[in-house]
């Protein structure tokens, strides 16, 4: 309203005040004569200067008659101007929802409180119900103490609430706009995922869950998510004018129903395909694993010739390739099991595979043990004589004892089930031959392993003795002249080269010597 009310009432007050002020400047006619003068007044009569007067007196009315005043004037303009004041609230009350949803939009934009599409629809409503309202509205209301012109404060208020709508519906728009790409959007995922045929059987499966899945809950989903899109289009159409391109993009979204079905027909064409190629390769690579695996049974042959224990290093090369391929087909046994799982075949039983493990993995064993007895035999014979630790090394040598000793009873209980089975692949030789010599491989091996192993432990007494932490310099001394050579240990003696001294280990005096 113009004036505002509060701008009305402070004129009536003003007016009071201009009125209590208006003699304020007025000098009492006294104030005009200078006492001096007043004197020289009664003697002769003189011309009076009021400019000179410098007591001028002034006079208003005091401050608490002014404020009674005031106060009475505000309960007479309340009374008086009260319909005018009930009704401009009433108006407020009315209209207030148009500034209240005006600050929403510019000042409540926060993502969790973002209005869906029909709470902007419902707002878009409550909008064009106020602008009918404020159409119905007088161009001027009558009231007990004035008339108010009201045709300005309608006009802005209607196009207010419209600017307000706009805003609304170009959130409406925006919305639904969003809504059609997040559709096509989700339907040109689909196209590509299930054009895409993967050439592994893993993804291949999972393309067929996909298209399964899409086919039925994704595909319910979309058109239900097109039916609401129309709707939504027709309540734009009621409210606005929709671009060129929000119309074309909406077709786009509608059409996208018939146009997935022959693309989701052509994927399933180029799936069961692929499908098929698939299931062949793997019946192909389970008959080349077969393959692979009755190839290698020929060459098992070879074992009969291992052995020597002097060509250890020479075999160990040969039997871990054959370790390693025969760790590369159970891989290859695993992957085309895990394939038949997926296509929910019955998985494919290797038992030659098994074999040739039962009949591998047990030689390598013997062969790596003798591998790494040979290796701690040249450590300690050549090794540096003053690392030797003779407790660790008789541990050692009573272990090496016990695996040669385990594997050739295990190896003489194996051939004789393999003899009496007519195993094709046994190891040549015979077991009970009196020769060592003459017996199986495995067997010759440990045999050779264990003598070895008896022939070095037969000088851990003699470590002992040069080991010995309590030894001095007089103690070599003696011993260097019943030996008759010096037999100190120096920075080049190793455990072979006093092998080499050849000391009578049956000379007790020379023994009793060594072991004080």
């Amino acid at each position: 309203m113009s004036p505002r009310l509060e701008e009305f009432y402070s004129t009536f007050h003003n007016l009071v005040d201009k009125i209590a002020n208006i003699a304020h400047h007025l000098s009492p006619l006294e104030s005009w004569i200078h006492p001096k003068e007043r004197q020289r007044l009664e003697e002769r009569t003189i011309e009076i200067d009021i400019t000179r007067n410098d007591y001028t007196m002034f006079t208003s009315p005091p401050a608490w008659y002014l404020n009674e005043v005031h106060q009475q004037l505000n309960v007479i303009l309340q009374k008086s101007f009260r319909p005018l004041s009930n009704y401009l609230e009433e108006l407020r009350l009315q209209f207030s929802y148009i500034f209240y949803e005006t600050d929403q939009i510019y000042y409540d934009t926060t993502p969790e409180k973002e209005l869906s599409f029909d709470e902007c629809v419902a707002k878009v409503e409550n909008f064009n119900q106020l602008v009918r309202v404020i159409n119905g509205m007088p161009n001027n209301e009558y009231l007990m103490t004035i008339s108010l012109r009201q045709t300005t404060a309608k006009s802005n208020l209607i196009a207010y609430a419209n600017k307000q709508r706009e805003l609304f519906i170009d959130n409406l728009v925006t919305k639904h706009w969003n809504y059609n790409l997040e559709i096509c959007a989700t339907f040109e995922m689909m196209k590509e995922r299930v054009l895409n045929i993967p050439q592994t059987t893993k993804e291949l499966i999972e393309l067929g869950q996909y298209m399964l899945t899409a086919t039925s809950t994704m595909m319910i989903d979309l058109q239900d998510k097109i039916i609401l899109s129309v709707r939504m289009m027709i309540l734009l159409i009621g409210m606005t004018t929709l671009g060129k391109h929000h119309i074309e993009l909406n077709n786009t979204t509608i059409h996208w129903l018939r146009r997935i079905k022959p693309i989701i027909e052509r994927s399933s064409a180029l799936y069961e395909q692929m499908k098929f190629e698939l299931e062949e390769k793997l019946q192909e690579e389970v008959d080349i694993l077969n393959t692979c695996v009755e190839k290698m049974f020929p060459r098992l042959i070879i074992m009969n010739n291992m052995d020597d224990i002097k060509r250890i290093k020479e075999y160990i090369e040969d039997i871990r390739k054959m370790v390693q391929q025969l760790e590369r087909m159970e891989q290859k046994a695993k992957s085309i099991n895990a394939e038949e799982a997926l296509f929910q075949f019955p998985s494919t039983v290797y038992p030659r595979i098994k074999e040739l493990r039962e009949y591998i993995s047990p030689f390598y064993i013997l062969i790596y043990r003798g591998y790494q007895w040979q290796r701690d035999r040249r450590v300690w014979l050549d090794g540096p004589f003053e690392y030797l630790d003779v407790q660790h090394i008789e541990n050692k040598l009573d272990q090496y004892l016990l695996d040669f000793t385990k594997i050739n009873k295990q190896y003489k209980t194996r051939i004789k089930m393999q003899l009496a089975t007519n195993y094709p692949y046994s190891f040549a030789g015979f077991i009970d031959d009196p020769d060592p010599l003459q017996q199986p491989a495995p067997l010759k091996l440990c045999h050779q392993l264990i003598e070895d192993v008896e022939w070095f432990k037969q000088y851990v007494p003699l470590l002992s003795v040069f080991r010995n932490s309590a030894m001095r310099q007089i103690h070599w001394d003696n011993m260097s002249v019943i030996a008759e050579y010096d037999v100190t240990p120096d920075a080049g003696t190793t455990l072979r080269k006093i092998i080499s001294l050849n000391l009578d280990l049956e000379n007790d005096e020379l023994m009793m010597d060594l072991e004080k």
